[in-house]
């Protein structure tokens, strides 16, 4: 009976020294096969430039132009024949850079069992080419029953010349640089050596992208307050700054697009950055728009002169500090998506650069567009008629504005201050032989004069230059008048002229008008 005890009894520890580590090992293997794993964020450690060709002189163009003279508008020509093309640069960039990241995935054991990583293997590639190398970690890793750990992911270097054979379709597709990281974790069981595979997919946008401009509105008759719409086209969430120019129109006998056009990226960037010196007022609003959402901007009381052709343009100045991603990491076949962004100051610089030389100096639109009637403000030189006028405690009597057959298309009607030394005018493009009919009345403290031409195209570039000009109507110096003059097909303008005059502005009344015979 004794003995039949005793073999019980070994029979028994025997079962539970050997069922035990099987049950154990085989809660190991069902644990590490219930671990989750989720995209905690990656880093870009370190950029290397050293060996890229045009960075250094795009960088020092760059800096050159962010501080702009007066005669910088009338060099754009030059400084945008000095600017490589956008798939030069980028190839410069990508083929001779080299990239370091970190990668941090977040490891998650749901189980009572603590579980231990061994390794990781990690193959990386980039469009399809896969990078020489593996990347494994350095030391193992515990995750603890029923918490978390977070995987650091070390030194997974790429460079370009790695992946000469994907740089022409990462600049077709906007820039994107598409990452696949295979990673094999290994873990250690009982039963040996567990293997699970997971795959991050990190899609990149080292150049940001913007918004588009999508519609442009007056916000009532006469109302000087527009609204500006935009879209962000992208699928990923963009942050940044929205900085809208206005471009007061018809100054000194110069329109929005005098010297350069209103829709040139450069133009816009020089008349933005060196808005003091050019007088262009701005407006700014920061954004952070998700993919395809419209965002809008309101401009209130910008300073417009009176009936003039005018236009605001635009450009996006986006984060530089951060570089957005989604990432889709797959585990046993199941994808999980995400969006975030890297955080590097390091890289901030050159992005500045190569963002704004790539994507036309951030240039998101321009719109033209004719301003209402505006209360002008008085200039220095009105002010010091104002004085002389209650000085001399008078002012002359105005002159009225004579009758004009109001028939035809208008080309203008209104009251416009032209500055002492300085003109005002209003261009208009026929298409058929007509007549232009038209009456001024011209008034100031110290003599109600002015001098009305009209001319051609010819005739205005030689009046701008100084020269003396074909006319097809000189008033001379008086206080009103009209006229009625036969034109043939082209472009015509009409000059208000106070040049000859040294501290008196002039308020002038002027319409015109043009019927086809």
């Amino acid at each position: 009976m004794q003995k039949r005890a005793l073999i019980t009894v070994v029979i028994v520890v025997v079962i539970i020294v050997v069922l035990i580590p099987v049950g154990y090992g085989l809660a190991q293997r069902a644990t590490v096969t219930s671990l989750k794993f989720h995209f905690n964020r990656a880093e870009l450690a370190n950029v290397d430039f050293s060996q890229t060709q045009t960075i250094g002189n795009l960088e020092q163009l760059y800096n050159n132009i962010q501080n702009p003279s007066l005669g910088t508008l009338s060099e754009v020509a030059s400084i945008e024949s000095a600017v490589p093309s956008e798939s030069t640069i980028m190839f410069d960039l990508l083929a001779n850079t080299r990239y370091t990241f970190n990668v941090y995935v977040d490891v998650s054991n749901p189980s009572f069992i603590p579980v231990v990583i061994d390794k990781e293997d990690i193959k990386v590639s980039i469009s399809g080419h896969e990078l020489p190398g593996d990347v494994t970690i350095p030391q193992q890793i515990t995750v603890p029953a029923g918490g978390s750990t977070t995987v650091e992911l070390e030194g997974i270097t790429a460079s370009g010349r790695d992946i000469a054979d994907v740089l022409a379709n990462s600049i077709s597709n906007d820039y994107v640089l598409d990452f696949n990281f295979a990673i094999t974790s290994f873990y250690p069981t009982l039963f040996g050596e567990v293997q699970i595979p997971a795959d991050i997919d990190l899609i990149t946008y080292p150049i940001p992208p913007k918004p588009t401009l999508s519609n442009f509105q007056q916000d009532g008759y006469n109302v000087n307050s527009y609204t500006l719409s935009f879209q962000n086209s992208n699928n990923i969430p963009i942050e940044g700054q929205m900085q809208v120019g206005v471009m007061k129109g018809n100054s000194y006998g110069c329109d929005p697009a005098c010297i350069v056009p209103v829709d040139s990226g450069l133009g816009t960037f020089l008349r933005i950055t060196g808005s003091d010196l050019f007088g262009i007022q701005v407006f700014e609003a920061n954004y952070n728009p998700s993919p395809e959402q419209t965002f809008s901007m309101n401009i209130q009381n910008p300073t417009l002169r009176n009936n003039a052709n005018s236009a605001f343009i635009m450009r996006w100045v986006p984060t530089f500090d951060t570089i957005p991603y989604t990432a889709t990491i797959t585990i046993a076949g199941v994808p999980e998506t995400s969006q975030g962004e890297f955080h590097s100051s390091t890289f901030s610089t050159i992005r500045d650069v190569v963002y704004n030389l790539g994507r036309d100096f951030g240039y998101v639109g321009s719109r033209e567009f004719v301003s209402p009637t505006i209360e002008t403000a008085q200039t220095p030189s009105s002010a010091l008629s104002n004085t002389i006028n209650s000085i001399l405690n008078g002012v002359s009597s105005a002159p009225q504005l004579p009758p004009v057959q109001s028939s035809g298309t208008q080309i203008v009607n209104g009251v416009y201050n032209v500055p002492p030394g300085r003109y005002q005018y209003f261009t208009f493009t026929s298409s058929c032989t007509g007549t232009l009919s038209g009456s001024f009345a011209a008034q100031a403290t110290l003599g109600n004069n002015i001098v009305t031409y009209v001319l051609d195209q010819a005739g205005f570039n030689q009046f701008q230059a100084g020269n003396s000009a074909s006319t097809y109507y000189n008033s001379g110096k008086i206080s009103s008048g009209s006229f009625h003059v036969s034109l043939g097909t082209g472009t015509y303008y009409i000059i208000l002229s106070n040049t000859y005059s040294i501290i008196s502005t002039k308020t002038v009344d002027v319409q015109a008008y043009y019927s086809c015979n």
